[in-house]
């Protein structure tokens, strides 16, 4: 992983509530790394995928399920979330601006 692209990363890391893995085994060191980090700061750590992971053990939340039909269902829930804030007469960006991060 480029210098670069790994400091924004860990920046982005840095800032975060919590981590989710999606479809991927966390194999590859620079992934693992990551969940190794937020582990250590105290940061919750979820997966989605259809397998293990190597970071299995440090998982707070895991789902071993099909990628395309658990993310469609979560932003169509997502979307209805946000029509359900939107109909409270403030506009979209508004609404947004008070939302948590993610």
């Amino acid at each position: 992983m480029p210098a670069e692209r790994r400091q924004a990363a860990q920046a982005g890391l840095n800032k975060a509530d919590a981590v989710l893995a999606v479809g991927t085994s966390l194999m590859v060191f620079s992934g693992y790394r990551f969940c190794r980090d937020a582990h250590s700061m105290g940061l919750p750590i979820a997966s989605l995928s259809l397998g293990v992971t190597r970071a299995d053990t440090l998982l707070s939340h895991q789902w071993r399920a099909p990628l395309t039909p658990v993310l469609t269902h979560a932003v169509k829930r997502l979307t209805l979330g946000q029509r359900a804030l939107d109909t409270h007469g403030l506009p979209s960006s508004q609404n947004r601006q008070g939302a948590s991060r993610s």
